[in-house]
């Protein structure tokens, strides 16, 4: 019969397989391995090979001896304490599902000190080696993996996880075989002392769940593969505290949640495109740093940052998309949010608007070259982004977010039906822009300079009264009347021109109020 066509292994080949049971893929099934005896089969062919990795003396009675001991028919401290010191290498292995009965093969791993799993595959949901130093290396887990706090088997990258590749969810939380998931939920929290994943691939998501953080989650050994880059389908993080850097640069992700949890070192997540992040009820004592990244959909609430914050050269929103730049639900929002530091907001652009009307900015914040769609954007976030560039003395920057500011509050007046409230602004509008364009004020002043010519011929020529001719006699009182109340406004009746002081009245009036805008449009382009 053929042997494994696996390096250096000399066992012989399972059924139709051109590996042996160690090495051949599994069944997902617990039960259909059992009744087919493959369980078996496998439990005796670890076990063995366990014991030839480990036996110092192979004499049939020692053999025996710790073959007893690994499965737990016999107590002996002097094994117990020299198995603590050895070290097996299991490579290419296939691990099929595992319950707590006589098959349970993790009982007798367990009693091994350190144990260096390489390019291994599981189709069962977690190993709980307790006491062993462990290194899971380039290894593929099948099913749903939930990470229990192993000790760390000496490495480069200092990982638990070196280069593996999970193919469904992976969950870091209290986790417990003898527990019910109901009672595994209340208030359990676990302590994970060393670094997690390097260079590791999630094809499903992540959850990470009441647990503290020691070490790094994800670590990234560059000498290894430089230009490593991966996708996730989710990460949710729910009440965890983080005590060493996270750092997050080379997964692109679809969706990523944060909810009341701390962040006591460098949080590091740039350059990457997310569809949907949500970060509620946390707080960043040191530097956040997301700067470059591409964000779908944006929503941050009740979150305190104590340190820098950098959301520059980002976007937000999805880009020319006119269905979703109607939907005031898919603002970017920043809602309770406290800002103790600098916070740098440069070069991003806002496609689906910004709110940021209960942000608290105790420094500056740096808004330069920021571009924010003004559709669903609330006039108190201009007015904010207005006076941050005022503080500055960037008036120029401030006098643009002022005209969003007044447009937005045109529009507050409109659908309120306040029309009176409206008139001035709309007035300073259709004049001037809100202060922004010289061109408006300038042909104004044409305009009303061609017409106020032309009327003044009409006068002079007496083609005023053959417009409309039976309303001569009514006209001649009225501007008798007007003319008498123009000449009785002492500082302007030596201007006036006489026989129509009323209309040379309302031309000074238009004419000072756009040489006005003028002066004030240039002004606004050019103080210092």
């Amino acid at each position: 019969m053929a042997t494994c066509s696996q390096h250096n292994c000399q066992l012989q080949n399972y059924k139709n397989f051109d590996k042996c049971i160690l090495h051949c893929p599994k069944t997902t099934d617990y039960q259909d391995a059992k009744l087919d005896g493959s369980l078996v089969l496998f439990y005796n062919a670890l076990l063995e090979e366990t014991i030839n990795q480990v036996s110092t003396n192979n004499t049939i009675s020692a053999v025996e001896k710790l073959k007893g001991f690994l499965m737990g028919k016999n107590q002996d401290f002097y094994k117990e304490k020299q198995l603590k010191n050895r070290l097996i290498t299991l490579a290419g292995i296939h691990f099929p599902e595992r319950r707590s009965d006589y098959f349970d093969y993790e009982q007798f791993l367990g009693k091994i000190g350190k144990i260096h799993f390489i390019k291994c595959e599981y189709y069962l949901n977690t190993l709980e080696l307790k006491e062993s130093y462990v290194l899971f290396d380039e290894c593929k887990f099948n099913e749903d993996w939930s990470v229990y706090d192993n000790k760390v088997l000496e490495n480069a990258s200092g990982s638990s996880y070196l280069r593996c590749i999970f193919e469904q969810e992976v969950e870091v939380r209290y986790w417990s075989d003898s527990e019910s998931e109901e009672n595994q939920k209340k208030n359990k929290i676990v302590v994970f002392e060393n670094d997690l994943f390097a260079n590791c691939i999630f094809n499903g998501s992540i959850l990470l769940e009441k647990t503290i953080f020691e070490g790094q989650v994800f670590k990234f050994a560059k000498g290894m593969e430089p230009n490593f880059q991966s996708k996730i389908d989710k990460i949710e993080i729910l009440g965890c505290t983080f005590n060493s850097r996270f750092i997050f640069n080379n997964y692109d992700v679809k969706k990523f949640t944060c909810h009341n949890s701390i962040f006591k070192e460098k949080f590091e997540f740039k350059g990457r495109e997310i569809n949907f992040f949500e970060i509620l009820n946390t707080d960043f004592l040191k530097v956040a740093d997301l700067f470059g990244n591409r964000f779908i959909n944006f929503i941050m609430e009740k979150c305190n940052f104590e340190d820098v914050a950098v959301f520059g050269n980002c976007k937000f929103g999805e880009e020319n998309n006119k269905e979703s730049d109607s939907k005031k639900s898919d603002i970017t929002t920043f809602k309770f949010i406290v800002f103790l530091d600098f916070v740098n907001l440069s070069n991003s652009i806002f496609f689906n608007g910004l709110d940021i009307e209960t942000v608290s900015f105790k420094e500056n914040a740096n808004f330069l070259k920021t571009k924010i769609n003004p559709k669903n954007t609330s006039r108190d976030t201009f007015r904010i982004v207005k006076n941050i560039f005022d503080k500055v003395g960037n008036y120029i920057e401030a006098n643009t977010f002022y005209q969003f500011e007044m447009k937005s509050y045109l529009k507050e007046l409109f659908d309120e039906k306040k029309y009176l409230k409206m008139l001035i602004p709309l007035l300073d509008w259709i004049v001037s822009d809100f202060g922004q364009s010289y061109l408006r004020p300038i042909l104004g002043i044409i305009l009303v300079g061609v017409l106020h010519c032309l009327i003044q011929l009409g006068f002079e020529n007496n083609s005023l009264y053959k417009i409309f001719t039976p309303l001569n006699s009514f006209f001649s009182y009225s501007t008798h009347l007007l003319n008498n109340f123009a000449k009785n406004i002492l500082p302007l009746s030596k201007f006036l021109k006489d026989g129509m002081e009323f209309l040379s009245l309302l031309f000074y009036i238009f004419y000072s109020s756009l040489f006005w805008q003028i002066i004030r449009v240039f002004k606004r382009h050019t103080k210092r």
